[in-house]
């Protein structure tokens, strides 16, 4: 129960796992406001880097495929999180702006690198770490954490997870047939992205 962990001394970790749009972040929150915490998705750590590489590859393109190019942009940037929001290299990006559709595909394309997932994951399980030092830190992620006090797993049928992903994109983005956002979902679900 919560009201034991609140009892904790000190920062820890408590992972929430599930797959895409199974209500993580919803669950996180309550958790992060109960304990006063800090929320981050696992994910947006992922998105910071794949926005960070279409930022550098703005004028060249055929970077955003390359991995020698992908490595170099996660191992130049620096990547934190202040007062409710994350950095790229100091400047500060709304997590909104991390759930755009252009990220989205970016993540597909970093998911085919073991080696830029490995580098990204020893980043931001170091940032992850230091949070966790003074502060409960609630992640939301697609796998167990293995720093984590508790590793707690969410399951939502694929279909309700497509629905709430549309409407998702719906409010930020663009409208999106719900088929195209079905399958979306099943890509993600087939990586760790």
């Amino acid at each position: 129960e919560l009201r034991y962990l609140g009892q904790v001394k000190g920062g820890f970790i408590v992972n929430i796992v599930g797959l895409a749009a199974a209500g993580k972040s919803t669950l996180a929150n309550k958790i992060a406001q109960y304990l006063n915490g800090i929320r981050l998705d696992v994910g947006n750590i992922y998105r910071l880097y794949a926005l960070a590489m279409l930022r550098t590859a703005a004028d060249k393109p055929g970077l955003l495929d390359d991995l020698e190019s992908m490595k170099a942009v996660i191992g130049q940037s620096q990547i934190n999180y202040r007062d409710g929001l994350f950095n790229i290299d100091g400047n500060p990006v709304e997590e909104q702006r991390l759930r755009f559709l252009d990220i989205e595909n970016q993540l597909l394309k970093i998911r085919n690198y073991e080696e830029v997932k490995k580098l990204i994951n020893e980043k931001g399980w170091a940032l992850i770490d230091t949070l966790a030092e003074d502060k409960p830190v609630i992640l939301t992620n697609r796998g167990p954490y293995p720093g984590a006090l508790i590793n707690l797993f969410l399951d939502v049928p694929v279909a309700e997870r497509a629905r709430r992903s549309q409407r998702h994109f719906r409010e930020i983005d663009k409208d999106i047939a719900y088929d195209d956002v079905l399958r979306m979902v099943l890509r993600r679900d087939e990586g760790e992205d």
